[in-house]
């Protein structure tokens, strides 16, 4: 069964991720793309001819009405997400939803209450919870027994987007994810500074899960790198890893080094577990897509929903209103 799919915004998260993903499975049999659409007629021309997709809009209402999709992939800025989310879920069209799926609490409610009210398959697109070494990771931390520390990162070069939480809320779920933990109590720290006439603000997260693991994790938007990762330490045993860092011979792909006894134990790369180098494969996304199509074939309510979604957003206010503590 193909799942006949729509795509709503075609911007840079659709052209170099998601459209690849959609492109690799519409050759496989499992999706067929049956339109996508944009404001910019130019953009979603660009996403037609790159990936295959059928037709192109530039209103979401006449794209819906006239194909009657199966699924549809709602990528659009965080400040209108929320209003474009509500349209799709209106129609009880399953639907994947880019993050953040609202920029208000208030806004991720309603769309948590209209979700329920049509009974609609959805599914939030946090794709780290997909991407090969982070499946991994979390794998092993429950073979391992109780982590004691955990310490994530996030590093960019360039990033002086006025509000970053945005993209820091990719690493705010992971620790979820790899953990399988909720935050129980955070302490949290700004560091402000000028990078080229733009202000720049690092962020530092400090605190305990709700399992008593330890939690340290430092985002700094403008560091001249781009690097992401873990470095999880459980009794004798340490794993570190790191997802598709620019500049690595693992770049793309990603890393996971398990250490013991003062020694590096095993090395697993992405590209070992998946069979592929693409940083979109990486990253997540060939995985999240073909779980969240094969969750609409069979009629079945992703974990990841909205509901879920909903302490991850509680941290990125947090940290966009520069709170001093969390929990």
């Amino acid at each position: 069964m193909s799942i006949r799919m729509c795509v709503i915004g075609c911007g840079w998260i659709v052209q170099s991720n998601h459209g690849p993903a959609l492109r690799i499975l519409a050759q496989r049999g499992e999706v067929e793309l049956a339109a996508c659409c944009d404001l910019n007629s130019e953009y979603a021309q660009k996403v037609k001819n790159d990936f295959g997709f059928a037709r192109t809009d530039t209103d979401l209402d006449v794209m819906l009405d006239r194909e009657r999709p199966d699924a549809v992939l709602v990528a659009v800025p965080p400040e209108v997400a929320c209003a474009i989310g509500k349209r799709v879920l209106s129609r009880g069209l399953p639907t994947l939803l880019e993050k953040p799926p609202a920029d208000t609490l208030e806004g991720l409610d309603s769309m948590i209450a209209l979700a329920k009210e049509k009974q609609v398959i959805h599914q939030v697109a946090f794709n780290r919870r997909f991407a090969p070494i982070l499946v991994e990771l979390r794998r092993r931390l429950v073979a391992a027994g109780p982590v004691h520390c955990l310490q994530g990162w996030m590093m960019r070069s360039n990033r002086r987007d006025p509000d970053f939480s945005t993209t820091a809320i990719h690493l705010i779920d992971a620790v979820r994810f790899v953990l399988n933990d909720e935050y129980r109590s955070l302490n949290l720290r700004y560091q402000t500074w000028s990078s080229a006439g733009s202000p720049v603000t690092n962020f530092s997260i400090e605190g305990v899960m709700a399992s008593g693991t330890m939690l340290q994790i430092c985002i700094c938007p403008d560091c001249g790198m781009q690097a992401e990762g873990f470095m999880a330490r459980c009794a004798g045993r340490t794993f570190e890893t790191e997802i598709s860092p620019i500049g690595h011979e693992f770049q793309n792909y990603g890393l996971l080094r398990e250490w013991s006894q003062t020694k590096p134990v095993e090395t697993v790369s992405g590209k070992d577990l998946s069979g592929r180098e693409e940083q979109f494969v990486g990253y997540g996304m060939l995985g999240q897509m073909a779980s969240f199509l094969q969750s609409v074939k069979q009629r079945s309510q992703p974990a990841m929903s909205l509901q879920n979604a909903r302490r991850s957003l509680e941290l990125m206010l947090a940290l966009r209103a520069r709170s001093a503590t969390f929990g």
